[in-house]
């Protein structure tokens, strides 16, 4: 989702969820044209339909309005999180340091390390993309 502006990154989401404009429209309570004109950048929606199009899309906020994404492999991150989630290397990874330094300061106590093996089971189930990427 490398896109320049919220109107690309928002036809993006909406085409990869197979959405025509209308069906858009209609979830978010909006007009087809009003679809449009985001897309095209005449108008900027309003924060309900942002906060809106994140729960629909799957995406955060950060990443449909600045288009921040972070890229996390599937497999990597499910063998550090297994491997080395006591130590919070998985949370790193994903650029969660908060989280991280939270896994480094109790891998005494072991309960770090349960977790990371539990989160790296549910990463290596999860669908990833074409990529790789979860």
């Amino acid at each position: 989702m490398k896109n320049n502006n919220v109107g690309e990154r928002i036809r993006s989401l909406r085409k990869s969820k197979k959405m025509s404009q209308e069906k858009l429209a209609e979830k978010l309570n909006v007009s087809r044209h009003s679809i449009s004109n985001w897309e095209r950048e005449v108008s900027s929606p309003d924060m309900h339909s942002l906060v809106e199009m994140t729960e629909l899309f799957g995406v955060s906020l950060n990443q449909l309005v600045k288009g921040d994404e972070i890229i996390v492999n599937k497999y990597v991150y499910a063998a550090l999180a297994f491997f080395l989630g006591g130590f919070g290397a998985h949370r790193f990874y994903r650029k969660q340091y908060g989280k991280a330094v939270l896994y480094l300061l109790f891998c005494w106590t072991g309960i770090p390390g349960v977790v990371g093996m539990v989160e790296g089971v549910i990463a290596f189930v999860k669908t990833a993309d074409a990529q790789g990427n979860i």
